[in-house]
């Protein structure tokens, strides 16, 4: 399971979780998947870690690719118990994470000041871009993660298709949520205060123009 989720931003809160677990067999293996834990500040929420100390059938997994930025190197890790560890080493690759990763990861995990900056930002940001949206009249789900999904009209002009296309052109990558049968909605993650301010600039320009021209 993904707590909080992707694409939503959403999350399932901690009795509920417990429930989830409750109902699992000893023998059937709950992964949490919890990439987006660090940027969660809700006393509702639960990361997994509780659930691995008190259980041998939870593995958390945890990523560098959000709060840390190092999403090009493919790195994360896990948080299990000495049972599922013993199994997992007998089947890893033997070189499934190279040496700069390494390196790369432990320079993260050192570096509390980024981290800090890294959810003070998003903190920010999320805020700002929500207020933003709603000026624009555009809907969204409330996210406790680093991302928003957005949902756009029903009309082909000003859909989210049409949306994506546009910013494209505009050299802006969005992701499209058709694939998750969410064909009105765009994911869009926050950025740095410069990417941030442009794609709030040109959703303006994209809803207020005549754009057949430019689609």
């Amino acid at each position: 399971m993904a707590n909080a989720n992707n694409p939503t931003g959403t999350f399932i809160s901690k009795d509920e979780v417990i429930r989830l677990h409750s109902s699992i067999p000893p023998n059937v293996l709950l992964v949490y998947d919890a990439a987006y834990s660090e940027f969660i500040n809700h006393h509702d929420y639960i990361d997994g870690s509780s659930l691995v100390e008190k259980n041998e059938n939870v593995i958390m997994l945890r990523t560098f690719s959000k709060l840390h930025g190092l999403a090009s190197l493919r790195l994360g890790w896990g948080y299990c118990s000495q049972y599922i560890l013993d199994n997992l080493m007998k089947v890893r690759g033997p070189f499934s994470v190279n040496t700069p990763a390494i390196i790369a990861g432990i320079a993260a995990v050192e570096d509390i000041d980024f981290q800090k900056m890294s959810v003070a930002h998003n903190f920010k940001w999320m805020a700002w871009f929500e207020k933003q949206l709603k000026i624009l009249n555009l809907t969204f789900e409330k996210s406790l993660t680093n991302f928003l999904l957005i949902k756009f009209p029903n009309d082909i002009k000003y859909s989210a298709q049409s949306a994506e296309d546009f910013l494209a052109k505009k050299g802006i990558l969005v992701r499209g949520m058709a694939v998750y049968n969410l064909p009105n909605y765009l994911r869009v993650s926050i950025g740095t205060e410069k990417e941030n301010i442009t794609l709030i600039n040109e959703l303006k320009i994209f809803l207020e123009k005549d754009n057949d021209n430019n689609i």
